[in-house]
């Protein structure tokens, strides 16, 4: 369907919700509004949404969101008080959601598309009835000024279509932000699970869906370097950590059991290729970085690195 058909105008149905659960990171949560440029579309407004639910224990966010909100008839801005943790939060926003569609965007992670939102729209619509849509994810490195992707588009389609109990041991789909969910298909993110839980999510997802599509097109970024992340504070116990969550997981997946048992000859012999593979693709971007190619355009990659702090 046309955009711009008067079908598609009158058309009263939210396609599209953006959800994003903030924590103690105005900057990034203002980068998604920037990047999303909601002003250039305002004739889109009323088939997207984006919910931004602040678990803050400061007031940055709700401070920067005031004058979105007043602006921008669209977005909804919800402070938790008390802090609902992180999967509450992130349950809480898909529950609330009324869009067909959700992505589920953390605040350090990003579009990297130029007219993200029209893309989107068009892609499901082009794609009628998709379950998901799976789009490019781009690492940024802020520290090492790079831009590079985070697991060849290849892999990531054939891994995910074909064996996707290889997720509980690399996620190489990436943040939730790389897909476009149809909200139907999603029950509850398990708050039992810190590491794993966004794997678990996509695993119970592909065994529901039937049909899916990769878009080059629309491309995320997800900021991995900064210091303050859930991953950099918990790095120290990541080890302990996903051996608990995999002894729990392998009672409810009992068909993934080769990649949440932690077989000593498997691990083993993963990890070799896995160290091989990556020493092989993080080279090549390093060069590839070196000469100013990135995996976007130019221009986005510029914005990409511009005003992150």
């Amino acid at each position: 369907m046309n955009l711009e058909s008067p079908q598609y105008i009158r058309s009263k149905e939210i396609l599209l919700s953006i959800l994003v659960p903030a924590y103690n990171y105005a900057e990034g949560v203002e980068k998604i509004f920037h990047q999303l440029d909601l002003l250039a579309i305002p004739s889109l407004w009323h088939r997207i949404e984006i919910i931004v639910m602040d678990d803050s224990n400061n007031n940055d966010v709700e401070f920067r969101m005031k004058k979105v909100v007043d602006t921008i008839k669209c977005v909804r801005y919800t402070r938790n008080i008390p802090a609902s943790g992180p999967c509450k939060n992130w349950n809480m926003l898909i529950e609330q959601a009324q869009g067909r569609y959700y992505i589920l965007m953390h605040h350090d992670e990003f579009p990297l598309t130029k007219d993200f939102i029209l893309k989107a729209l068009q892609e499901i619509e082009k794609n009628k009835d998709v379950d998901i849509v799976m789009m490019d994810c781009i690492l940024m490195s802020k520290s090492a000024n790079s831009l590079r992707r985070h697991i060849p588009s290849f892999i990531r389609k054939k891994v995910f279509d074909l064996y996707p109990e290889y997720l509980f041991r690399r996620n190489i789909i990436g943040p939730t932000a790389a897909l476009i969910i149809k909200k139907s298909l999603h029950s509850t993110f398990d708050c039992k699970l810190s590491w794993l839980i966004d794997v678990e999510e996509y695993y119970q997802l592909r065994k529901k869906i039937k049909f899916w599509v990769f878009s080059e097109n629309l491309k995320i970024g997800s900021y991995i370097d900064r210091d303050d992340s859930i991953t950099e504070k918990i790095k120290d116990e990541i080890s302990e950590i996903r051996q608990r969550e995999s002894k729990y997981l392998s009672i409810k997946h009992v068909d993934a059991l080769v990649w949440l048992n932690n077989k000593r000859f498997y691990m083993t012999l993963e990890s070799l290729l896995w160290v091989g593979f990556r020493v092989i693709t993080r080279t090549y971007w390093y060069v590839m970085n070196k000469f100013k190619r990135y995996p976007v355009s130019n221009e986005m990659a510029k914005m990409a690195f511009d005003n992150h702090k």
